[in-house]
């Protein structure tokens, strides 16, 4: 049973059915911000078997709550436990326990890396400002997984540490507006990881105090320009990191894994953060890449999309989505350049898959044998790139192209159903905005919500037959559109039934993203990718939903959220982590992806 119905059942036996009816009020699509004070600790008790290791997960951490997070009841939170970090917050946020003092009992299965949690205490009474403490104990349980439970394999790997310890909350609720408006946690814990992890055994602990509780409304006053900022600090980040000398990206190093990849995502980034070509470490960054000996799939391909981008027109994407442009223009690469394009498309074309015939199926691996979807992606991001160019990449290719998506595309997760997909830039879209019939919306007469059946139907890293996720169903809808507005876009003749499938395969994935909706995490059910890889997935969904000017989807207004949660966890020095997790949040925030539709299908 899912951590949710199990806190539901418990809470409502403790309550008697006597608890305070109190539910969260957050406008649609908006969200609750804190000012955040957090201080941990964590020492070893056992000795590591080769280095440390820490509770508080990989994923970003942002002291908000927003209003896509909660129940249906909107009396809690569905948000996925990804560390130990969100226990007391979560458990704050849960309405169902505010009221009297009572005795609380109940159960978490969802907070990774832990085993399920049994964690019990007292709720006391509400004072006279809203003010209630929560004194808890934290414990293992033990919880039957039946034989047909879809996250039991992948618990055994990821769910396969304890803690014990106690937990104490107090927390401020404002009952008449419907928010918490403060929260204060003190944690410490006895940590015992599993065998796979490098150190044995730590007490940790943690404090944290989440105060002036703001509520925010969709794309709030404010919002652009804080995104701008956001953009321009990551802007700052990135481009000291690429002068860091042991990276090995503005000059040649031995030791440096994937360089000329690092060095071509960082330029790409810069460049669409605005920073000009002619800036000092752009352009000492272009003449290194230039004359560097670029082999793999993912270095290639964002070489090219640098390079594209260097020579794309101003105020392209404006031009795109207000009609003056009905595609990208190309880009006239002379000199250099063009003897880098030329070069960069002919190695990308060889080194595809060479364990099919390539004019079938066109796929990619690192470099030559074997494929997975993530390279795959990106391959097609550099041959797009490349036709941008005025290379000849030939119709055979993007055929082959659509052939290895459609083929790779997992089963159905359930029933088709409505899907209703909403461009950024309709009135609909926008806070104030009219709807007409049956949801459609219109702009001078144009109908431009994009409404059809479709079922949920998701990617994987491979051939479709294992767990989806988000990263690669994002890799799927984005490689597909492509593939399809170079197939209608160049001369020759596109079957009716082939166009068919492809905008269903589309249509498809995008309702398979609806329904695993969670923007605090990598939608679906695979245990490993959901808590891994965020900033990877953003920058997907933004080509996604870009490439086909997709502002909702199913009324979810996917930008708004992603970046609020991003801009809640950009680090002090304007990062967010790795080199690489940093330019796809910059990109993500930019909306770098160029549409290739300018309404949804």
């Amino acid at each position: 049973m899912h951590a949710a119905r199990l806190l539901a059942a418990v809470l409502a036996a403790a309550c008697g059915g006597v608890a305070q009816d109190v539910r969260w009020r957050l406008p649609e699509g908006g969200a609750i911000t804190f000012t955040a004070e957090e201080s941990d600790q964590c020492k070893e008790v056992a000795p590591p078997h080769r280095n440390s290791a820490r509770p508080d997960g990989v994923m970003p951490h942002a002291p908000l709550l927003l209003a896509t997070e909660l129940t249906a009841d909107a009396r809690s939170t569905s948000v996925r436990l990804h560390d130990a970090r969100w226990l007391g917050p979560r458990l704050a946020f849960d309405l169902r326990t505010f009221g009297k003092a009572r005795e609380l009992d109940f159960t978490l299965d969802d907070v990774v890396p832990f085993t399920p949690l049994r964690v019990r205490g007292k709720a006391s009474d509400v004072d006279a400002n809203g003010a209630q403490t929560l004194t808890l104990t934290v414990a293992p349980a033990v919880l039957a997984m039946g034989p047909n439970d879809p996250n039991g394999p992948a618990r055994q790997v990821h769910f396969d540490a304890s803690c014990r310890g106690t937990l104490t909350i107090t927390r401020t609720v404002d009952a008449a507006a419907g928010v918490v408006r403060a929260v204060a946690t003190e944690m410490a814990l006895r940590i015992e990881y599993g065998p796979r992890y490098p150190i044995r055994e730590v007490d940790y602990t943690l404090r944290q105090k989440w105060t002036d509780g703001t509520v925010l409304t969709r794309r709030h006053a404010g919002f652009a320009a804080n995104v701008a900022d956001a953009i321009r600090r990551g802007a700052a980040h990135v481009r000291k990191e690429l002068t860091v000398p042991d990276r090995g990206l503005l000059r040649p190093c031995a030791d440096a894994s994937h360089a000329e990849g690092y060095l071509g995502l960082g330029l790409l980034t810069l460049l669409h953060a605005e920073v000009p070509a002619d800036d000092a470490v752009v352009a000492q960054g272009f003449t290194e890449l230039r004359k560097r000996h670029v082999r793999d799939t993912y270095s290639l391909a964002l070489a090219m999309l640098a390079l594209e981008r260097l020579h794309a027109p101003l105020n392209e994407r404006d031009r795109l989505l207000s009609g003056a442009l009905d595609r990208p223009a190309p880009r006239h690469l002379v000199g250099d350049d063009a003897a880098a394009m030329t070069r960069w498309t002919t190695d990308l074309l060889a080194i595809r898959d060479r364990e099919v015939r390539p004019e079938y199926l066109t796929r990619w691996g690192y470099s030559g044998s074997g494929y997975d979807n993530s390279n795959t992606q990106y391959g097609v991001l550099g041959l797009h790139s490349a036709e941008l160019c005025e290379q000849k990449v030939g119709r055979t290719n993007w055929f082959a192209v659509a052939s290895h998506w459609l083929a790779s595309q997992c089963p159905a997760e359930g029933p088709a159903l409505p899907l209703s997909l909403v461009p950024i830039d309709n009135p609909a879209a926008t806070p104030g905005g009219k709807a007409g019939k049956n949801g459609t919306t219109t702009t001078g007469g144009r109908r431009t919500q994009a409404q059809r059946r479709a079922a949920p139907r998701g990617f994987d890293y491979h051939d479709g037959a294992s767990t989806p996720y988000g990263g690669m169903t994002t890799a799927g809808i984005s490689s597909l559109t492509i593939a399809l507005s170079h197939l209608q876009n160049t001369p020759g003749k596109l079957d009716a039934d082939l166009r068919k499938k492809i905008d269903q395969a589309i249509a498809d994935g995008f309702a398979w993203l609806s329904k695993w909706k969670a923007p605090r995490q990598v939608p679906g059910n695979d245990l490993h990718h959901s808590m891994n890889w965020w900033y990877y997935h953003l920058y997907g969904l933004e080509r996604a939903c870009e490439l086909s000017n997709v502002g909702l989807i199913d009324g979810h207004d996917w930008y708004h959220d992603h970046a609020l949660l991003l801009m809640a966890s950009q680090q002090e020095d304007g990062g967010w982590g790795r080199l690489e997790d940093t330019c796809w949040a910059i990109l993500f925030l930019k909306k770098a992806q160029l549409p290739v539709f300018t309404r949804p299908r």
